[in-house]
This record gives C-alpha cells, structure tokens and sequence, in this order.
C-alpha cells in the first residue's frame, strides 16, 4: 500500500522569504521548469520528513508535494525518465522546481551542466509501490545495502582538489576565482575543512575524463596543480 504522509511535512512553511503551503495528498500534478540536483554536501544530513539523504539513492527535494511521494522526471531534451521519491523539500529559488539527488542528476544525464529543463509529473504511489514492491526505508538508512551499493559503484563520483590552506581566507579568496571564471560549470565547489586545513574541491563528476578536463582548465586558467580523487 501507498506511504503515510508526513503529517509535518503538510504544514505551511516559510523559506528564504516565501511561505509555502504542502499538498495534503495525493492528487494528480504535473509541472515543467528548471531541475538541479544536491550532492556530497547534503549526504547523510536529515531530509524534511526525517529520513538520512542518500545520493545514490533515486530520491528527490520538492517545495510543496506530499512527503513521501513518487514523480516521473523527463527530461526533454534527451527523452530519458527516471521515478524518483520525494522525502525532502526545496529547492527555494524561482527558478528552479525539483532537486534531484545525485544518482538520479546522472540518470538524466544532467550532472555537468548542474540544471536543465525537466518535466515532472505525479505518480501514483499504491500503484508504484505495489508494482515495484517497495517497503518505506527506514530513518536512518543510507542504503548500505548490496543494490544500493551496486549504485553506488555504478555511480563513480571523481572529485578535483584545487588547493588545501592553513587559512580560511585564502580558500574563500580562489573559491571566488573559480567562481568569477565560471570553471565549475554549475557543480559544487566545495569547502571542506579537516586535518587542520581548509580544502577547496570541485565536483562530483561522473567520469575521471571529465574531472582531468577541469584540471588541465584550472592549470592553463589559473596555474595551479589539481589532485583528483573518488568518493
């Protein structure tokens, strides 16, 4: 049978100056615009309805529609569609109608661009769940198990450290220089601090060869050696 529905996820709410009212079931609903996808950044952090983001996992952030719930995303401009569940909210900026996780960034094949033209529409999720034979997960899972690890193995993600500081100020000061030369291409550049050292990483992307091209781009652009790694 189909999934409860959050009860507090049916609350108005406000974000980033707005207030937005959730959907209190499910009805039929489509909606065409601008989707961008959440990464390691989110990874493991709580979802809106209490659940652990997965970015392997095929899974989606919407404003306003039930959590959870079940939409087909098309993207038009290749034909491919994935089934993704809904259980986070986002994102907040006008242009923009869905986050997609990571996993289903890259079924689309939109995970270098960062964002494109997608068309979403409700499924129902009885019907999804009873075909499909899916059981809720539970709160804390990250999908550690052998399919999901298999997605995840399937889904390489190849990352580009661009520099490592002893000072907070001189990662912010490249960050904004790969963000003035827009080298990024709409992925993440990512601050990460450990080891007593601030980290600045670009990525994920989906192929070594592309992450070795945002490398050589850095080096001709900005004459600074880069370190690619996986996740």
């Amino acid at each position: 049978k189909a999934e409860v529905i959050h009860p507090a996820a049916t609350r108005p709410y406000k974000a980033l100056g707005e207030i937005y009212v959730p959907m209190k079931d499910y009805q039929p609903f489509k909606q065409a615009g601008v989707a961008s996808w959440y990464g390691k950044r989110f990874h493991g952090r709580k979802t809106a309805n209490g659940e652990l983001y997965n970015m392997y996992g095929m899974t989606a952030a919407h404003p306003t529609l039930p959590l959870p719930s079940y939409v087909k995303v098309t993207n038009p401009s290749n034909g491919r569609t994935v089934i993704v569940r809904v259980n986070d909210r986002g994102p907040f900026k006008h242009s923009r109608i869905i986050d997609l996780s990571y996993a289903a960034a890259h079924k689309l094949r939109i995970l270098d661009r960062g964002s494109a033209h997608v068309e979403i529409e409700a499924v129902n999720a009885a019907s999804y769940a009873a075909q499909n034979k899916i059981a809720p997960p539970a709160p804390d899972a990250l999908g550690s198990n052998a399919s999901n690890n298999s997605l995840q193995n399937a889904v390489q993600a190849f990352f580009v450290q661009v520099g490592a500081f002893k000072f907070e100020s001189n990662a912010s000061s490249l960050k904004q220089k790969i963000q003035n030369l827009g080298i990024a291409n709409g992925n993440d550049i990512q601050h990460v601090y450990n080891s007593q050292l601030h980290r600045l990483k670009l990525g994920p992307y989906t192929s070594r060869s592309k992450a070795s091209q945002i490398a050589a781009d850095i080096k001709q652009r900005l004459n600074i050696n880069s370190i690619i790694h996986t996740q």
